[in-house]
């Protein structure tokens, strides 16, 4: 027997199953123990999802509703998204999980809310060093990055730092007011 069929209504004796309070105990721990098995049974899956292909990625997320979900992108992208839902759905619209999910479409990325950067209330920004959102479809990031978002916050850009290497030669200059003037320039060694 399945846990997802247990009837306890149908295991009790005849002289019990006319008394009110055993019929429904019995069906109120009939609907836990049905509950229960799908909770089990994603817990099974999820210790699978590594050997899961695309299209079983795919029907699982749409089972799971998983709805910030994309078809377009990578495996390794679709298992972890998968891996991640049950926290971030625990989640949702906190600054942690539009991170997570976020990294999953752009590594490397952060959320700054207003009041880290100065900005004014209700947003954010969205800043990574990742030069990837170039070639990414910013209507699907934007798309992906509403439904996992608070609803009162508005997105103010999306900033993409580069630091860049080079030499720089620094030059200091004394001037002292007197009768006379001395003038150094400092010259790398």
């Amino acid at each position: 027997m399945k846990l997802k069929d247990v009837d306890l209504y149908k295991m009790l004796p005849a002289f019990m199953k006319e008394d009110k309070f055993d019929k429904l105990l019995s069906e109120a721990m009939s609907n836990l123990f049905q509950k229960w098995s799908i909770d089990m049974d994603r817990t099974v899956i999820i210790g699978q999802i590594d050997k899961l292909n695309e299209a079983e990625l795919d029907q699982l997320a749409q089972d799971w509703n998983v709805f910030w979900y994309l078809k377009s992108t990578t495996l390794e992208q679709k298992r972890q998204l998968i891996k991640d839902s049950p926290l971030v759905f625990s989640r949702l619209g906190t600054v942690w999980a539009v991170e997570r999910v976020m990294n999953n479409y752009l590594p490397e990325s952060e959320l700054k809310e207003w009041f880290d950067y100065g900005g004014n209330p209700h947003y954010f920004r969205f800043v990574t060093n990742n030069t990837n959102i170039l070639q990414t479809d910013i209507d699907a990031f934007l798309f992906v990055l509403e439904k996992v978002k608070r609803k009162s916050q508005w997105l103010e850009g999306v900033i993409l730092e580069l630091r860049a290497r080079g030499i720089m030669y620094p030059g200091v200059g004394f001037i002292e007011e007197s009768t006379d003037t001395f003038n150094f320039l400092i010259e790398t060694a």
